[in-house]
């Protein structure tokens, strides 16, 4: 029987392998033994999967239990006595430790696994302010509004929608509005306010969009060109706005932005760019 503990971190498109040494490595006297444990799909709000090789397996019981968020944990059918596969759906960033244990209670192998904050890659067409803004999302403070976000991105939804106002000196928003000034099609429900998760709106930071009413974001989002302390949870009276990520590149996009020439004399879009500022692009990285 092997004990063991390794520590790795995923990469790229989110597969950790780790090849695994200990004594004996087989199911010797018809106990389970583990030879090998990989890790897959280790993304937030993803089903991770956790495939154990080895021997032994059929009449040990063996079972996977998760230190973190992710659950529950599902058998995946097909398993052999020398392969099972485990799943759980992440739901957090951060430290996740699945544990391969037998029927007895036994641990034979844990993985020290460490979930990376979701990325999104957004590009950005008009001129000078043409680029590529990267965003870092921060879905442990801000798990609802993420979530929102990232779907909305898998959808396609953020595709050819414009930065319809943008405040010099203080903020461009978007998301909502085609090159038209016509609404992106969809059906969309607010979502609760998260904004009273410790994260500021200060500059280089996105935030959730919303109407008169505290639950009432959607799909429009909004990027802080300056510190925007006055956007802050203040009280349940003024609760403020939702930060829920970050730029980690392309501030300069974000900056050419703010620089836009605007619309005089629209009483209805008041801050819009005379030349549209579009989205072309809005994919996940992480």
């Amino acid at each position: 029987m092997i004990s063991f503990q390794t520590l790795g971190r995923a990469l790229g498109a989110g597969l950790l392998t780790l090849a695994l040494a200990g004594c004996g490595g087989g199911g010797g006297g018809g106990k389970a033994g583990v030879t090998n444990v990989s890790a897959s799909s280790l993304f937030y709000q993803a089903t991770m999967t956790v495939t154990v090789n080895g021997s032994g397996f059929t009449d040990s019981g063996l079972n996977m239990v998760v230190e973190g968020a992710c659950g529950p944990v599902t058998t995946i059918t097909g398993g052999t006595d020398a392969q099972v596969q485990f799943s759980c759906k992440v739901g957090a960033t951060g430290p996740i430790v699945p544990r391969i244990r037998d029927g007895s209670g036994t641990e034979l192998a844990s993985l020290r696994l460490d979930v990376p904050k979701p990325q999104v890659r957004m590009t950005v067409a008009q001129g000078e302010r043409s680029g590529i803004i990267l965003l870092e999302l921060d879905a442990n403070a801000a798990p609802i509004t993420v979530t929102n976000f990232l779907n909305l991105v898998a959808a396609g939804h953020y595709t050819n929608t414009i930065f319809h106002r943008v405040v010099p000196g203080s903020l461009a928003q978007g998301g909502g509005f085609l090159s038209n000034l016509t609404l992106k099609p969809g059906v969309f429900t607010g979502i609760k306010l998260e904004s009273n998760n410790g994260l500021k709106n200060l500059r280089g930071t996105i935030g959730m969009a919303r109407g008169e009413s505290p639950d009432s974001g959607t799909n429009q989002f909004y990027l802080n060109i300056a510190d925007n302390p006055g956007f802050d949870y203040q009280s349940e009276a003024n609760p403020g706005y939702a930060v829920f990520g970050s730029i980690i590149s392309g501030i300069e996009v974000m900056d050419e932005i703010g620089k836009v020439e605007l619309v005089s004399g629209n009483a209805t879009f008041p801050n819009l760019p005379l030349t549209d500022v579009t989205i072309t692009a809005a994919q996940r990285l992480k």
